[in-house]
């Protein structure tokens, strides 16, 4: 959550008219704990939404069959 705050704060002030958002998609990695495989801001002017842009990441990170 603290890393989803932290992006979210790079998009204060310029996300209008949508609110600034962070996302973090999250995975079990080999070893089972958790790991980060996509995240994302909302970007200035409110498009893309965060979640779109860490989809986005999460499909380089793992591909699409890994989602």
């Amino acid at each position: 959550m603290r890393t989803a705050l932290a992006l979210a704060a790079r998009g204060l002030g310029r996300t209008w008219p949508n609110p600034a958002v962070g996302c973090v998609i999250v995975a079990d990695g080999a070893d089972g704990a958790p790991r980060p495989i996509g995240r994302g801001w909302t970007q200035p002017g409110g498009r893309p939404h965060a979640e779109t842009e860490a989809l986005a990441r999460a499909v380089e990170c793992v591909g699409e069959a890994g989602l």
